[in-house]
C-alpha cells in the first residue's frame, strides 16, 4: 500500500521516467494462483485498472499503473519434467537460462536476462536462437492461466486450445499466466563475445551487417549496440553454436572490418553467452557519468522500439544520422532479424506474425539527474519518428511503442479477428486492458 516503506521501490519499473510516473492504489505480490484470482476479484469489485508485472520491462510502462498492480515476481519456481521445464510466471530470463544451462540445454528466450519470461512469451519472444529454434512462444508446451472470471485453467494444444493459441504471442489480453512449461533443446559448444569498432564507422558497419545477416547460417546470431561511454563505438555481440575455429571462419567479414578496436571471442557456456568478459572489450562499456554533487540524483531510463521492413540504405541513413550527435546517456540497439526456424514455421501456428527479414531496433537513454531526461527522451522519440516511414506493417509486440487500437490491429494482421473472438470468450468485460489491448467487438 502507499504507506508501506517498500512501496516507492515496488512501483518502479525498468523504463522509469516522468512519463510513466504511476502511483498504484495497491501492489499485490502474488505467490500462488489463488493470490492472482483474489486480486482479479478485488479489481473487478472496485473498478481498479489492472497492470500485470513479471519483469517490469514493458516499453510502454504497462507493467505499472494507477490502479492495482498484480506482481508475479515471487512466483519464481523452476522444476524439470524430463527434458521439459515448468516455471512460475515471475521467473526472469537469467534465472531460466541458468537452470537450463546446468544440463546443457536452452530455450529460445530473450538476450536481456533481466526480462520476465511471461511478458516475453506473451509477446512472442525473440532472442539468441531465432535462427535455430524460433521464438519463446514456439517452445511452450503447456501453461496455467487464471482467467478474469477467476478460473484456473490448463492450456495446451489439446486443453483449451484457443486460449493456448492466444497466449503465445497475443499478449496479456485473455488471462494471467501463472506457470509456463517449455521444451528445451540440447546445445553443444558455444562461441560468444563482442567485437568493438569505432563509432565513426557506424553507417558502413550497418551496411556490412545487413549483407552478413542475409547469408550467415542459422546458428549465428549477432546483436548490434552503439553508445559513447568513453568514446563513440559500435559493437557486435554474438552467439555462435559451434567451436571458435568454425565461428571465426563464418565471422570473418565482421572480424576483417574496421579493423576492430577489440574482441573477446571465446568458447563459453551458454549461461555466460552474450556478456562482455575480456577487459579489452569491457572498458568500452564502462560509463563514468560526471557527478553533480549539489544536485539530487533522480535516476531513470526510457526506450522505444520499432520493427523495420528491412535494414535498407534509407533506414541505415536515418540510424547513422541519429547516433551522430545524440545527447549524453544515449544508446542504440539492433536486436533481431526474423529468419531461419522463426520464419520457417507456419504463420498460423501462433498469433505472432513472422516475416522474413523484419528487423527490430531500439533507441535508449539512461540518466542519473533529471535535467538529462528530457533531451534524451526527445532524441529517442524523434529518432523513432524518423524511422516510421520504413516501419513494417506488423510490429514485434514486445517492441510495439504505440498502444493505439490501429497499431494493435496492424500488428496482428490476419490474426486480429481470431484474437478478438478469444477475447470475447475469456475476457468479455475487458478487465485486462492495460496492455496492447484487443478491444471487444462492438
Amino acid at each position: 500500500m502507499p504507506d508501506d516503506p517498500s512501496y516507492t521501490q515496488s512501483r518502479r519499473v525498468a523504463s522509469w521516467n516522468t512519463r510513466f510516473e504511476r502511483s498504484p492504489a495497491a501492489i499485490v505480490e502474488c505467490t500462488s494462483h489463488d493470490d492472482v484470482r483474489l486480486a482479479l476479484e478485488l479489481a473487478s469489485a472496485t473498478n481498479l485498472e489492472i497492470a500485470v508485472r513479471s519483469g517490469g520491462h514493458d516499453v510502454l510502462g504497462a507493467s505499472t499503473g494507477d490502479g492495482l498492480v498484480i506482481d508475479l515476481q515471487r512466483m519464481a519456481s523452476i522444476e524439470w519434467r524430463g527434458d521439459s521445464i515448468r516455471v512460475g510466471g515471475g521467473v526472469r530470463v537469467g534465472q531460466l537460462d541458468a537452470a537450463t544451462g546446468t544440463r546443457n540445454r536452452v530455450i529460445p528466450l530473450a538476450c536481456n536476462r533481466a526480462v520476465g519470461v511471461s511478458g516475453l512469451t506473451l509477446g512472442g519472444g525473440l532472442g539468441w536462437f531465432v535462427g535455430l529454434y524460433g521464438a519463446a512462444c514456439d517452445a511452450v508446451e503447456r501453461a496455467t492461466v487464471v482467467t478474469p472470471q477467476g478460473d484456473v485453467v490448463e492450456t495446451s494444444s489439446t486443453d483449451n486450445p484457443d486460449l493456448f493459441w492466444g497466449i503465445r504471442g497475443g499478449g496479456g489480453n485473455f488471462g494471467i499466466v501463472t506457470e509456463w512449461q517449455y521444451s528445451t533443446y540440447g546445445i553443444d559448444t558455444v562461441t560468444s563475445g563482442t567485437i568493438v569498432y569505432s563509432g565513426t564507422q557506424a553507417r558502413e558497419f550497418l551496411q556490412l551487417y545487413r549483407d552478413f545477416k542475409s547469408t550467415c547460417p542459422d546458428n549465428v546470431t549477432v546483436e548490434v549496440v552503439a553508445q559513447a561511454h568513453t568514446h563513440p563505438i559500435i559493437a557486435a555481440t554474438l552467439v555462435v553454436v559451434g567451436t571458435p575455429n568454425a565461428a571465426r571462419k563464418v565471422l570473418k567479414p565482421l572480424l576483417d572490418f574496421g579493423p576492430p578496436l577489440a574482441d573477446d571471442l571465446s568458447t563459453t557456456t551458454f549461461r555466460e553467452a552474450g556478456r562482455q568478459r575480456g577487459d579489452s572489450v569491457r572498458r568500452y562499456f564502462m560509463w563514468k557519468e560526471p557527478m553533480q554533487l549539489d544536485v539530487r540524483r533522480t535516476p531513470g531510463s526510457y526506450w522505444q522500439g520499432i520493427t523495420l521492413e528491412s535494414l535498407d540504405d534509407k533506414s541505415i541513413d536515418v540510424i547513422a544520422d541519429a547516433i551522430s550527435a545524440p545527447p549524453p546517456g544515449w544508446s542504440f540497439g539492433l536486436g533481431h532479424v526474423m529468419r531461419g526456424a522463426l520464419t520457417g514455421r507456419s504463420d498460423s501456428a501462433t498469433p505472432f506474425v513472422r516475416c522474413e527479414g523484419h528487423t527490430t531496433v531500439h533507441f535508449d537513454g539512461a540518466w542519473s539527474y533529471a535535467a538529462l531526461a528530457d533531451p534524451l527522451m526527445t532524441w529517442i522519440d524523434e529518432s523513432i519518428a524518423q524511422l516510421k516511414p520504413h516501419a513494417a506493417s506488423s510490429q514485434y509486440v514486445n517492441y510495439l511503442s504505440d498502444g493505439s487500437p490501429s497499431a494493435v490491429r496492424h500488428t496482428y494482421a490476419n490474426h486480429y479477428n481470431r484474437l478478438r473472438q478469444i477475447k470475447q470468450r475469456y475476457d468479455p468485460a475487458n478487465l485486462l486492458r492495460g496492455n496492447r489491448n484487443i478491444p471487444l467487438p462492438l
